[in-house]
């Protein structure tokens, strides 16, 4: 995605492209959910509609020091998690207000969430998962 503006929509059973969207910038990492995307690239989420075209644009504050955003999760409270290489944030979605943000100095890249709300960080250098707890604002485990 980051050398095209294309998005692939690929049928995950034949892993066969069944539909591209052109869009208006290009990505680092998407999203999809109902009829929409959240995509991420440089210092920017977008919020982009299933033509490609871009309704919102949230910045990303203090991401002067990554490449873009790799990784985006929705969370059921209608917030997204969202990494660089060295940031969790996470942020509202209805206004792009930021919730939290954790900072490693290594290599942070996946991210998942459990049914509890304890966010998963995979560290790629360190090759560690840190796991933290659902108010993650006030502590990491």
């Amino acid at each position: 995605m980051p050398d095209t503006n294309k998005i692939l929509i690929i049928d995950t059973d034949s892993l066969i492209s069944i539909r591209s969207i052109t869009t208006e910038n290009s990505y680092f990492a998407v999203n999809a959910f109902s009829n929409i995307f959240t995509v991420g690239g440089h210092h920017t989420l977008d919020i982009i509609d299933e033509d490609g075209k871009v309704n919102r644009t949230f910045p990303i504050p203090g991401e002067k020091r990554s490449g873009g955003i790799r990784c985006i999760r929705k969370r059921s409270d209608d917030s997204l998690l969202l990494t660089n290489y060295y940031d969790l944030y996470c942020i509202r979605l209805i206004d792009g207000t930021n919730v939290f943000k954790y900072t490693s100095n290594t290599d942070a890249r996946g991210i998942a969430e459990d049914k509890y709300g304890c966010i998963y960080i995979a560290d790629k250098v360190q090759k560690n998962i840190y796991i933290g707890s659902p108010l993650m604002d006030h502590s990491l485990i």
